[in-house]
């Protein structure tokens, strides 16, 4: 990426790798569309235009000084009317996951498993989207040499919408009636601790009622996992606060079933 090109009124989606977030609104009350970037914010008197990378891929740019009052920044950042990187110590804007988890499907219909954008605007629209009989990678941090929030280690979290639910509806924030976005019913977490990466698979406390849909987690072939978690017929192997797998080798993936 070069600094100072590219127009701040228009989505650069000409670069590979990035994806247009074109369902995405600005939380004003006119509730705008952000013209294809997963969120804008106001930062420090100027704007930051935050974006979703393909499956897998995880932005790499936010400003080092970040909110006083808990709230999240990144994106490229406004300056003049053309973007600039927030960090300069890559030219690239996504970088890969470590790649040990996907997401494959057994079922007929598409899900919208849903990243929150962070740090940003927190909303869960950055998109990946697994149709029937298909694996799609799901991006796992490497907490050691990602975001930190006030030196906490972060990792990357995925609201998963019932099957059925189209990207437009379930990657944005959702209502108590609707069951989507921030009230899907299930969530996906992922994370690398330089060692041994992690795959978590719990409920939603905004939803109650049970996904329409079935998920194990398993070893793909030649790998191993420690424990066992899965979640059938709206109940979790690991009890109410559902469950987690250890990778220790290889790759691992949820199973919608």
């Amino acid at each position: 990426f070069e600094d100072g090109v590219y127009s701040c009124d228009t989505f650069p989606s000409e670069i590979e790798g990035l994806v247009p977030v074109t369902w995405a609104v600005g939380s004003g009350a006119d509730q705008q569309s952000t013209g294809g970037w997963s969120g804008v914010q106001n930062y420090q008197g100027s704007t930051l235009y935050s974006y979703a990378c393909q499956a897998g891929y995880l932005k790499t740019q936010w400003p080092s000084a970040q909110g006083s009052t808990g709230e999240s920044f990144g994106g490229l950042q406004c300056v003049n009317g053309k973007l600039y990187r927030t960090n300069t110590a890559t030219n690239y804007l996504c970088t890969k996951g470590v790649g040990t988890v996907y997401i494959r499907s057994e079922i007929g219909q598409s899900v919208a498993a849903c990243r929150t954008d962070y740090p940003g605007t927190e909303n869960m629209d950055i998109p990946t989207v697994v149709r029937a009989g298909q694996s799609m990678p799901l991006a796992v941090v490497d907490s050691n040499d990602y975001f930190e929030w006030q030196g906490m280690k972060t990792s990357a979290q995925y609201y998963v919408n019932n099957a059925g639910v189209s990207v437009e509806d379930g990657c944005q924030w959702g209502s108590a009636s609707s069951g989507t976005g921030n009230w899907a019913p299930l969530v996906f977490g992922t994370s690398f601790d330089g060692t041994f990466s992690y795959a978590s698979l719990i409920p939603n406390p905004n939803n109650q009622s049970p996904a329409n849909f079935n998920v194990k987690i398993v070893a793909t072939e030649g790998s191993t996992i420690n424990g066992n978690c899965y979640y059938e017929n709206g109940v979790f192997s690991g009890g109410a606060n559902g469950c987690t797998v250890t990778i220790t080798s290889g790759t691992a993936e949820y199973v919608l079933y």
